[in-house]
């Protein structure tokens, strides 16, 4: 699987980080994992054809995650008529009632051509030839982290939370991990992580490989590696807009 960070920020960071937003492709198969404000303009600055798109993962309903989805659902159904009723979007318990509060303002472009909607429950899911679980990790009441899977090798999406042990349970052994570092250790907020919650959860769950994303301003300082210092097991990157990864 291929991963494209398209939103490493929040909705107060600068231009340089756009709100959540990730691109995954895993051979034909291409999908979202978030879609906050500004994702739609970052994918067509790649030149990605979002007629490609076959399915989107959303962690919540906050703004910064998901509020490109409507739009993105317009523009495709400009393009090609009928074409959204190929597209699955899976989310936590709300989602129908979410889609189906906006989708009585709009016109026939949506109802003429609904996506399906999936609403997590304890059951993993297939993606392509991935097994996808996903964790209600407390961040909201309808909040979720992701776990994508295949032989043995797998990628953690944290999607907005705070630590606990069920986290680090859930996210334990992942490769690759993608994983919001909010607010500085002296200004935590219930329900982010910090840079030393951070640290404990990278120890715990032993990634080979951690991706810092969901920067806030206050914490996207030159000293946010030093701050979330080393561990033992792997490496830590800053993640930041456009990096591309590979599993």
């Amino acid at each position: 699987m291929e991963i494209t960070i398209l939103g490493s920020g929040t909705i107060l960071s600068g231009p340089h980080r756009n709100p959540a937003g990730f691109f995954l492709k895993n051979g034909k198969r291409s999908a979202l994992l978030d879609c906050g404000p500004g994702i739609l303009r970052r994918l067509k600055e790649q030149q990605i054809d979002i007629l490609d798109i076959q399915t989107i993962f959303l962690t919540h309903f906050h703004l910064d995650h998901c509020a490109d989805v409507f739009p993105l659902l317009m523009n495709r159904a400009l393009l090609k008529n009928g074409v959204n009723a190929n597209l699955t979007i899976y989310g936590p318990h709300g989602l129908v009632d979410w889609f189906g509060q906006i989708r009585q303002t709009q016109g026939s472009w949506l109802t003429d051509a609904l996506p399906q909607l999936v609403e997590l429950d304890e059951k993993p899911l297939q993606w392509a030839d991935l097994t996808v679980r996903y964790f209600y990790n407390g961040h909201t009441e309808s909040s979720v982290s992701y776990r994508f899977e295949k032989k043995g090798n797998s990628v953690f999406f944290s999607g907005d939370c705070g630590y606990t042990n069920e986290l680090a349970q859930f996210a334990h052994g992942a490769a690759l991990a993608f994983t919001e570092c909010s607010y500085p250790d002296e200004a935590a907020q219930e329900g982010h992580l910090t840079p030393g919650e951070l640290r404990k959860l990278a120890e715990q769950c032993r990634f080979d490989h951690l991706v810092l994303i969901h920067i806030y301003p206050e914490n996207d300082t030159p000293d946010l590696l030093r701050r979330v210092g080393n561990y033992s097991n792997g490496k830590i990157t800053v993640g930041q807009d456009l990096m591309r990864f590979s599993i």
